[in-house]
């Protein structure tokens, strides 16, 4: 009966390990930007505490296409200055935000457009 319990409680973890992906798992502390998937702080949330050079890894659920890549419509910095950029690896600078700011949405021609962020901390 014990083997029974310890393979099927092996059986379980493992089924957990394939569900989360390891990026889901991992989190950085403190947070110092927080990304929203719709305006005033809506949608899908995620804070991250280091730049992100490729926001299509920063995902908000378990499937491939489910991250924040063009997905974000508002955000906040928290004691930490952030710069936004269209593409991956940092290019093409859209918009930079101070410390401590609040921005339920960023506007019409910035909204998903977001695919990295640099923030100083690598």
């Amino acid at each position: 009966m014990q083997k029974r319990v310890a393979g099927f409680m092996s059986l379980l973890m493992l089924a957990g390990l394939i569900a989360l992906p390891a990026s889901a798992t991992t989190k950085c502390f403190p947070d110092r930007y927080i990304m929203y998937e719709h305006s005033n702080y809506g949608g899908h949330s995620r804070g991250e505490c280091t730049s992100e050079p490729d926001l299509r890894d920063v995902e908000w659920g378990i499937f491939a296409w489910e991250d924040f890549n063009d997905m974000i419509s508002s955000l906040k910095t928290l004691g930490q200055y952030a710069y936004f950029y269209d593409g991956a690896n940092y290019s093409n600078l859209l918009k930079y935000y101070g410390a401590n700011q609040n921005i339920s949405f960023v506007g019409d021609t910035l909204n998903d457009r977001f695919g990295s962020v640099w923030n100083g901390y690598p």
